[in-house]
């Protein structure tokens, strides 16, 4: 038996250019180079004295309601936009993929230095009014959650991802995330799928297109047999394996000679 159950379907959806990923802020460090949400939400939580194993959101949350949003998005900045920090053979091998649409939900920009890196034209959407001006054919890198850089667009606290359907800023990045999402079979990787706005998003989805939605992948190791049938009636599979395997895996046959 296969070590990657549905892997056949994926590869199919790589060749055909139907797949598209989903890459999460969860990723193992071992594999980024920087911390995981988890993480800092951990380092957040001790530095200001608020209760352990909290998320992200709701650790800067608490500090916003103290007036400190400065003090969460600084230490983000600091954490994740480090000098020393550079893409890792990680972000190599997603950005090598023949995939054309990437959503972020992490607040780093290694995914794009790696895709500048090789040579790929790209378009490296964070804000709304980038959307109407992305190149054709080229390929899209959606930092839903904003980027470090530009602390304005940054997705933090609840309030944040409470009120991300009412943002402006944010409408037309979540239209296009939302096409997408209709349009391509998605790859999940280091995302929290607990996260209220990843589940809002693809509820909307479903919502639309119901059982013709296209099939959905998540990695997701150590996930309950009860939590993977909750996702499974929700259309996304739930692999197993780690993601470093699945991603080699893909690169592998992504990067095959083609036979004649």
């Amino acid at each position: 038996m296969s070590a990657f159950p549905w892997f056949s379907d994926l590869a199919e959806h790589l060749a055909d250019g139907s797949l598209a990923l989903w890459v999460g802020g969860d990723v193992p460090q071992t594999l980024t180079g920087v911390p995981t949400c988890q993480a800092l939400a951990a380092d957040l939580a001790q530095r200001y004295g608020l209760a352990t194993g909290l998320p992200l959101a709701e650790v800067a949350q608490r500090l916003a309601r103290r007036g400190q949003r400065w003090e969460f998005t600084d230490f983000l900045q600091r954490t994740l936009g480090a000098a020393d920090h550079g893409p890792q053979s990680w972000h190599a091998l997603l950005a090598s993929l023949p995939v054309s649409h990437f959503i972020a939900t992490a607040y780093d920009d290694l995914l794009a230095r790696a895709l500048r890196a090789g040579s790929r034209p790209f378009d490296h959407l964070v804000q709304a009014g980038q959307v109407a001006l992305r190149t054709p054919r080229a390929v899209s890198l959606i930092q839903l959650y904003g980027w470090v850089a530009q602390p304005d667009t940054l997705v933090v606290t609840e309030n944040d991802h409470l009120q991300l359907w009412e943002n402006a800023a944010k409408k037309a990045l979540l239209d296009r995330v939302r096409a997408i999402l209709e349009e391509h079979h998605l790859l999940i990787l280091g995302q929290d799928l607990a996260d209220p706005t990843f589940k809002q998003l693809w509820a909307n989805t479903l919502g639309r297109f119901g059982a013709l939605t296209p099939a959905a992948y998540a990695v997701a190791p150590g996930l309950s047999m009860a939590a993977q049938a909750v996702w499974e009636d929700r259309h996304i599979h739930i692999l197993e394996d780690a993601p470093l395997a699945v991603v080699e895996r893909l690169h592998e046959l992504g990067n095959r000679p083609q036979s004649m």
